[in-house]
Parts: structure tokens; C-alpha cells; sequence
């Protein structure tokens, strides 16, 4: 349920706790984020017993924003350089304009 969670996300950093019995929360995540995120377009939600964290990143900054490895700072879970992102998502599910965009960032 949404009330057995608190996500505070601001540009920079990322928190979240779970109830854990009565009023005590215990943290699961917290930390500075690797880039900036657009918090009004962020959004978080409870769907079958998960909690899901959609984090909008900010374009803003350039294509470098773009591609993350890891969500919070120092905690590098990807490898850019070597990243498939043709195999992790498919591009061919996109409309045709973004299809281009995308494939144009990853040559």
C-alpha cells in the first residue's frame, strides 16, 4: 500500500522507506542521484505488492544525461561502453522520429 512507503525525490537525491512496525520507517534506498531529474514530471506507485520509481531525467543537460549507469552516485551497476541498448529496449517499439533519435545516439 502507498502509506507504507515514504519517496522523497528532489532534483539530486532520492529517498525511500518502508514502514517497518508502527511509526518506525527503515530506509531501503537514499543517496545523491548521478544526474539531475525533473521532480514535477517524477512519479512512484505500488502495483502488485512492488514499489515502482519512475525517475524523468532532465534532456536538458545533453545527450550525456541520457544514458545512466546506475541510479545513485558511485554505485555504477552498467557498463556504458559496452551497453547494448538495442537489446535492452526495442527501438522498434518507438515512433518513427524517436526510432531515428535513438539510433543516431547509439552510433
Amino acid at each position: 500500500r502507498g502509506r507504507d512507503f515514504r519517496v522523497e525525490i528532489n532534483r539530486s537525491r532520492v529517498s525511500v522507506a518502508a514502514r517497518s512496525c508502527g511509526d518506525e520507517w527503515q530506509h531501503l534506498l537514499r543517496g545523491e542521484l548521478q544526474r539531475p531529474v525533473l521532480t514535477d514530471e517524477c512519479e512512484w506507485s505500488v502495483e502488485d505488492g512492488s514499489l515502482i520509481i519512475a525517475l524523468a531525467k532532465d534532456g536538458r543537460l545533453g545527450a550525456e544525461a541520457e544514458w545512466w549507469t546506475g541510479v545513485l552516485a558511485g554505485e555504477d551497476t552498467l557498463e556504458a561502453r559496452t551497453a547494448d541498448a538495442v537489446a535492452y529496449a526495442a527501438l522498434e517499439g518507438l515512433p518513427e522520429e524517436e526510432r531515428h533519435l535513438a539510433t543516431k545516439a547509439l552510433a
